[in-house]
């Protein structure tokens, strides 16, 4: 196995090799490039390998750098796979490799030019679609989408509903909202389609928990089978501590009805579960049987069982 450590210290990509047997980690290359394959491109904040493990991304502030990754693990220098217009916080890669999804906050947006779509000043905050192919290091602006909330975090999930077609779903949180419905707390629901194009759903937004910080979508269906289901992880820092809220999408026609299948509509899941300070970044496993909490705020790791 490899690891991937985006430093923004150093401004590089630390590769290790992962012992499968006792989990140690042993560093393959210690001579790395900065992620800028064009300086200036501001602080490298995660990175994404595409499905067939052949190249990576890695979003900087102001672009997106893309690598080759070398036989032995390690990655080539990098190139500029796109320029962003604005100063990205995360992204987000769709389970086919064809789509990276950028946000951005804006740049000290008003609710007055942002607050009613359709919107228009390209300060607003954003998503950008950058159109991708496994195995390529390049990417292409599909679309922008501007919004009236300011998100904090997206995660992207691939799902078969029963008796229909694969559908792409891009979920976000946003943590102050522009419009003037006094809804500063927010998970808001993107179908995707073929060319990139997003469309929010008929019932996003959803209120959230306070100041959302992390997102994970899972889909715990087997391949080609619908006996799981599609689960949305929030993230929050309350007052005090930190917690995980939990909603299902409608998937099914016979749990859910056909309108609310075909509006994707999500429905929260039990109370929120307690963690550690400032959950900032959410994992399930391969199999989705467990789900980990890495908790900035208190330096810890929550741990959960399906």
């Amino acid at each position: 196995g490899i690891l991937y450590v985006v430093s923004q210290a150093a401004n590089n990509v630390s590769s290790y090799a992962i012992g499968l047997g006792n989990g140690n980690l042993s560093l393959i290359n210690s001579s790395l490039a900065a992620t800028c394959a064009t300086a200036p491109c501001g602080l490298p904040l995660t990175i994404s390998l595409d499905p067939t493990g052949a190249t990576a991304f890695v979003l900087n502030q102001g672009s997106i750098s893309g690598y080759t990754v070398n036989s032995d693990g390690t990655l080539s220098k990098p190139t500029t796979a796109a320029t962003l217009s604005q100063t990205a916080i995360t992204m987000t890669r769709d389970a086919a490799g064809d789509f990276l999804f950028v946000i951005s906050p804006g740049t000290l947006p008003s609710p007055a030019d942002c607050s009613v779509p359709p919107i228009t000043d390209p300060t607003c905050p954003s998503i950008a679609v950058f159109s991708t192919k496994p195995g390529s290091a390049s990417a292409t602006l599909a679309s922008t989408y501007l919004l009236n909330r300011v998100p904090t975090a997206l995660s992207a999930i691939t799902f078969t509903p029963v008796g229909g077609s694969s559908e792409t779903l891009l979920f976000v949180t946003s943590n102050k909202d522009l419009s003037g419905n006094n809804n500063d707390n927010e998970l808001s629901e993107y179908a995707v389609d073929s060319s990139g194009n997003l469309s929010e759903q008929p019932n996003s937004p959803y209120t959230a928990q306070p100041n959302p910080t992390s997102l994970i979508a899972v889909n715990t269906n087997p391949a080609g089978q619908t006996t799981g289901g599609v689960f949305v992880y929030v993230g929050n820092q309350g007052s005090v501590t930190g917690a995980v809220s939990e909603y299902q999408l409608c998937t099914d026609a016979s749990v859910c009805t056909p309108q609310e299948v075909a509006n994707n509509l999500l429905f929260s899941v039990g109370t929120p579960t307690s963690v550690g300070q400032t959950p900032a970044a959410m994992l399930a496993d391969p199999t989705n049987s467990f789900l980990y909490v890495a908790c900035s705020g208190s330096n810890l790791v929550d741990g959960f069982r399906d």
